[in-house]
């Protein structure tokens, strides 16, 4: 119940499920087959919705909007094998409204580009993110 805009994306070996729980937050599954799913820890401080994800390799990339109006902010957070826990960085800048975060990876580079708003028009932008 109250689970949000759930996304997949596979790996080499694992795969990983990004979903916004009822509380708002950004929850990711790291899957792997014959294996219990390992559930990440996504610490960010804004109510979360829309994630985006994108895997290369066993690398997860995921991307989502937090916030609303004015305050919203694109955050992004990468996700490897052996991690239990991240932190969202904020990557749109202050004083817009972010929204609409996309993700893409290959060979081992992520992108992730958004939209902002500013006096009506809307603006594209877009971040390289290590992996």
């Amino acid at each position: 119940a109250g689970i949000a805009a759930p996304r997949a994306a596979a790996g080499d070996r694992y795969s990983y499920v990004a979903w916004v729980d009822p509380r708002g937050r950004v929850r990711v599954s790291r899957l792997e087959i014959e294996a219990s799913p390992v559930d990440i820890r996504v610490r960010s401080n804004k109510r979360a919705v829309f994630p985006e994800i994108a895997v290369e390799g066993d690398v997860a990339v995921v991307a989502w909007r937090s916030g609303s109006g004015q305050s919203s902010r694109v955050r992004v957070c990468v996700i490897g094998p052996g991690d239990s826990a991240t932190v969202g960085t904020t990557i749109a800048r202050p004083g817009r409204s972010a929204a609409a975060a996309r993700v893409a990876t290959v060979d081992s580079r992520s992108m992730v580009v958004w939209q902002e708003l500013s006096g009506g028009a809307a603006e594209v932008f877009a971040a390289r993110i290590p992996n």
